[in-house]
């Protein structure tokens, strides 16, 4: 079986096309030209005719042609010839010299060989379509950018070549066009059916390149051709593909429902990409999540990103049962945890003002060694708010900093109103001028919701003693900014002066 991307002889795709033809197939492809094939004044192995076909180089190519009459016959000699073409930019004369070793003579390529051509051409490790899938995935997805597209048009195709090996070829060298091309010519000029394997190959390539368009073009082709998905991992692809922005949410379901009448297994990215997709919409959490928790258990995941967001998902639309139910079910099989995970359970609890909740898995928290963060605090403070705790919110407003966390405007905010709902003005004031003494940011969002707080409860002199610092506190800033100008003001002042002194300006 032949290497992937190996420049072969012209097909008989191309004997004896003329010039309308040729014309046909710029338009159709969008190639601005073709170069005509070289002329060898030597015995070539092929018909001319076949070497009359039109051929697109790389515009850094400087082929001319090779002569192999004069190599030595030792494998040695081949591979300096071929380092030699490399050196002088003559790749297509490079792969027509290692076509000629594996076709023509009896010298075979070596490994040095091999290394020496891998540059120019793409070798897979095992040459069949599950390798090159991996090979695909394995792609950092950044380097997938369609726009870099390095396409210079289809040399040869040999339809005795394997197309999935050939396509991969084409993509590990960037030539994303000349793969779509190649693909294309299997549906209508040779009449080959594309298999699960090669729309697998390009559905990959476009979900790493984020590129929604041709992703559905290549998915209603294969629905379209009825092909019937046996791959998890194409599967998985495919719910990734349509997850992307714009999100279709039915076609979604309903190839995730088709998945699992087939038997197929979504990778713990797909499962990611569901629930993200899913947890914008209540009415979808409340049919689906539950099914979706159960087949992530099925499947043993490891994965903190994708059980919190499940959690998350439930928390928000008040379902915090079930985020305590696979909370709970992480640690029955062992899944530790991660600070994530704990603060999306703290959400949970704070949304219904399970304060009791909150207070427990906070204490576990630190038992277990998970350190909380400054999220952990807004949820803990925010259940005690729920549930007017405004003792134990005081509390851990002031013990937050013993766990290495400082508290923000919005901590003290929080507590500042569940002590302004329980009539305690004397704290909130505390509390207040805590708050300014570190310099926060008064946000006038949050004051404003503390002041209604307090005017709720009817307390209208701490509600003048909270403006009066919050004036005291802006005075403060212009004064300070003020101090600021004169400073650099006097400053310039002074850098003019020496100037002047020493005559420079």
């Amino acid at each position: 079986m032949d290497e992937v991307g190996v420049r072969k002889q012209p097909s008989l795709l191309f004997h004896r096309t003329n010039e309308p033809v040729y014309s046909l197939f710029r338009s159709s492809f969008g190639i601005s030209h073709f170069s005509s094939s070289r002329k060898r004044n030597r015995a070539h192995p092929f018909p001319r005719s076949h070497r009359s076909a039109p051929t697109l180089y790389l515009k850094k190519d400087r082929s001319r042609g090779v002569d192999p009459s004069g190599i030595e016959p030792t494998v040695e000699a081949w591979n300096q010839r071929i380092n030699l073409l490399i050196d002088q930019h003559r790749f297509n004369d490079a792969l027509e010299v290692y076509y000629l070793m594996k076709e023509d003579f009896v010298v075979q390529p070596n490994e040095e060989t091999h290394k020496l051509i891998s540059p120019c051409i793409n070798f897979t490790a095992k040459g069949n379509s599950s390798s090159i899938n991996q090979s695909l995935k394995r792609k950092n997805m950044k380097a997938v950018d369609l726009k870099n597209d390095k396409s210079r048009g289809l040399d040869d195709i040999d339809i005795v070549e394997p197309f999935n090996e050939k396509i991969s070829g084409l993509i590990d060298q960037n030539r994303y066009n000349d793969a779509i091309e190649l693909f294309d010519k299997m549906q209508e000029n040779l009449s080959l059916t594309p298999s699960e394997d090669t729309y697998e190959i390009f559905i990959c390539l476009f979900v790493m390149a984020r590129d929604k368009e041709k992703f559905m073009k290549f998915y209603k082709s294969m629905e379209s051709a009825n092909v019937k998905l046996t791959s998890d991992t194409l599967h998985s692809d495919i719910i990734e593909g349509i997850a992307m922005e714009p999100v279709d949410v039915e076609l979604l379901l309903h190839e995730w429902q088709n998945g699992i009448s087939s038997g197929l297994k979504l990778s713990k990215r797909g499962y990611v990409f569901l629930v993200s997709v899913i947890s914008q919409r209540r009415d979808l959490i409340s049919e689906h999540m539950p099914k979706i928790a159960e087949e992530v258990f099925e499947n043993n995941f490891v994965d903190s990103n994708l059980y919190s967001r499940m959690i998350t998902a439930n928390a928000k639309t008040g379902y915090w049962e079930r985020s305590r139910d696979i909370f709970q079910r992480m640690n029955e099989k062992g899944i530790a945890p991660d600070i994530d995970v704990c603060n999306a359970v703290l959400q949970a609890y704070s949304v219904v003002g399970r304060w009791q909740g909150c207070m427990e898995l906070f204490e576990e928290m630190l038992i277990n060694g998970v350190n909380p963060n400054h999220t952990s605090f807004i949820h803990l403070l925010y259940g005690l708010n729920r549930a007017n705790q405004w003792e134990k919110a005081v509390t851990v407003l002031k013990q937050s900093s013993s766990y290495g966390v400082k508290p923000s405007s919005v901590c003290y905010n929080i507590a500042m109103q569940v002590c302004a709902r329980a009539k305690q003005g004397d704290i909130v004031v505390e509390l207040m001028k805590e708050m300014l003494a570190q310099d926060f940011e008064l946000y006038p969002s949050h004051f404003a919701k503390t002041i209604r707080a307090c005017d709720s409860a009817n307390m209208p002199d701490v509600t003048e003693k909270l403006y009066q610092l919050r004036d005291e506190r802006k005075q403060q800033k212009r004064m300070n900014k003020r101090e600021t100008d004169n400073e650099k003001e006097n400053k310039n002042e002074n850098d003019d002066g020496i100037h002047r002194t020493h005559g420079i300006g």
